[in-house]
């Protein structure tokens, strides 16, 4: 859905092909494999959102992901602002796991989840947002000291992962 240029410190450049042959590169792959599992990275605009939907509704994979790549490491926003109610309201409730990082999930929410505690209620307000089809794991990189917290939730419990920060300029991709 998206080409970048990019290293460990950062995405330098991305291309976005045209939606046709995104669908085009999607129904190769189906017709040719069985697929069990998709996973959906960075979507730039509204219209290979919608394709994305599309291909989703037309294949019907069991298992899909979606890591939404809509707010770089740097802030940079890298899902037009008008994509966002597609991927809301579309994507969202189509896929099995959902990833975002905290400032995604504060795009999605609409409120700002910058604590370990708001990041106990964004995981149930994400989970609503894909209708109870999609696990959330929130990730927590964003929050400020030297422990990581992740915060995951299916419907059912909430499980939060802790682990050290490692120090380095490294954090890319």
């Amino acid at each position: 859905t998206a080409l970048t240029a990019q290293n460990t410190q950062g995405v330098k450049a991305i291309v976005v092909p045209k939606p046709a042959f995104i669908k085009k590169e999607v129904d190769a792959c189906f017709k040719d494999i069985r697929i069990d599992a998709v996973k959906i990275g960075m979507l730039a605009d509204e219209e290979t959102t919608k394709v994305v939907v599309q291909c989703l509704k037309k294949w019907r994979p069991r298992y899909v992901v979606l890591v939404p790549g809509m707010v770089a490491k740097s802030g940079d926003r890298l899902l037009k602002v008008k994509a966002l109610k597609t991927l809301k309201e579309e994507l969202i409730p189509r896929v099995t796991l959902f990833t975002p990082n905290l400032p995604e999930a504060s795009a999605l929410l609409g409120y700002e989840v910058k604590t370990r505690a708001m990041m106990q209620k964004a995981v149930r307000d994400l989970y609503r947002l894909g209708e109870g089809n999609a696990a959330v794991y929130l990730k927590g990189g964003h929050l400020k000291g030297n422990t990581l917290t992740d915060v995951y939730f299916d419907g059912k419990e909430i499980k939060t992962l802790t682990e050290q920060r490692i120090v380095t300029k490294n954090t890319h991709g």
